[in-house]
């Protein structure tokens, strides 16, 4: 998809991740839940990579910059399983290796 967009459109100089949340009492949590909050709230990690791998290769020179959610510090075992995935981004957030 990155390779696509950069040829079709150019150099990204912006990218959106969207998140998902999943409400539910704790022990009512089930694996198949957790596995797609987890999926989809981190696969954002594998755009990083593949944009970071294009602007190595070019030269260039990037940033990238996450904006957590007003939920990360509220996380409860009984309402949120959002909160975890949100401090995972910020802890993971990479920066641009260089050559």
């Amino acid at each position: 998809m990155i390779d696509r967009v950069w040829k079709d459109l150019g150099p990204l100089s912006t990218s959106e991740h969207a998140g998902i949340e999943t409400i539910v009492p704790f022990l009512d949590l089930t694996d198949e839940q957790w596995t797609r909050l987890v999926d989809v709230n981190l696969r954002e990690m594998v755009c990083f990579a593949s944009v970071c791998r294009r602007v190595v290769a070019e030269g260039r020179k990037g940033s990238i910059v996450n904006i957590g959610s007003i939920q990360r510090p509220r996380f409860s075992l009984d309402v949120r399983i959002y909160a975890p995935a949100k401090l995972a981004i910020e802890a993971l957030t990479p920066t641009c290796p260089r050559k």
